[in-house]
């Protein structure tokens, strides 16, 4: 089947002046002027439609008004679908998506959705997905895998026992400059803990609420003036290789110093 003609605009325009203007057949018009009959045919009744002339047809604002309806919905199904697939697979997978799961998304459903519409879908950026299918890595990640070294070293460094807290502090002290979140988020993501204790939680005391407190004899004044006026005593417990100790002390109010110290088992 032969491909239909696209004619110039005022070529048009003219046949359907000519048309309406002169009353000649519209045959007639289109042999002299080059056009085929039906495409000068269809555009003198689209004139007399946006002219009111024929009610019964749709005049040229109805049918863009409605193209452009048809390609909102078309866009919205193709939303639709995109959030439904998107959302089945972060389902599956649990937490929500990485960028390189979400680069790996666009890839297995660009055929079918087109990248861009996947991307403005998503609220993902599509040169973001361009520049890493090309294998070009980004300075973050970079960034990540060099600082995630430094992290092995230096948990292995402390007997794999510290956790991300103490783990940056170290880090601190080593003159890296890494903030806290991303220390914590890379040993998340790649299972490196802090040393904890297994099985149940220490429960060192079991407090009484009718026992009698002792009184505080010096009234929460610690006012002093030499040394070895007012001692003041507390115990605590540690945590070691053995297991836990009681640890009690006393501690001279004016220079701080403790004076002396015991350690306990708690059998």
């Amino acid at each position: 089947m032969p491909r239909a003609r696209k004619y110039p605009l005022e070529l048009i325009e003219r046949g359907v002046r000519l048309a309406l203007e002169s009353g000649r057949p519209i045959a007639h018009v289109g042999r002299d002027l080059g056009i085929a009959p039906e495409t000068l045919r269809k555009a003198v009744r689209q004139a007399e439609a946006d002219s009111g002339r024929r009610g019964e047809l749709l005049t040229s604002q109805e049918r863009e008004e409605i193209k452009a309806l048809r390609r909102e919905v078309k866009d919205l199904r193709r939303a639709n679908e995109i959030l439904k697939s998107a959302s089945e697979r972060s389902t599956r997978q649990g937490a929500r998506p990485r960028p390189n799961e979400v680069s790996a998304y666009v890839h297995e459903h660009r055929e079918h959705f087109g990248v861009e519409p996947i991307c403005r879908t998503l609220g993902v950026s599509a040169s973001a997905y361009y520049h890493r299918r090309g294998g070009e890595r980004s300075a973050r990640s970079l960034e990540d895998e060099r600082l995630l070294e430094r992290i092995r070293q230096t948990h292995a460094k402390n007997f794999d026992a510290y956790g991300y807290r103490r783990t940056w502090k170290a880090l601190l002290r080593a003159g890296e400059t890494a903030p806290r979140c991303q220390v914590q988020r890379l040993m998340r993501e790649h299972g490196i803990r802090g040393a904890k204790r297994r099985g149940k939680p220490w429960r060192t005391t079991t407090p009484d609420p009718d026992a009698r407190r002792r009184p505080d004899l010096v009234e929460r004044d610690f006012t002093v003036s030499r040394p070895n006026e007012l001692w003041v005593a507390d115990f605590s417990y540690l945590r070691c290789w053995e297991g836990m100790v009681f640890f009690s002390f006393v501690i001279d109010v004016y220079s701080r110093k403790v004076v002396g110290w015991q350690f306990a088992s708690p059998g």
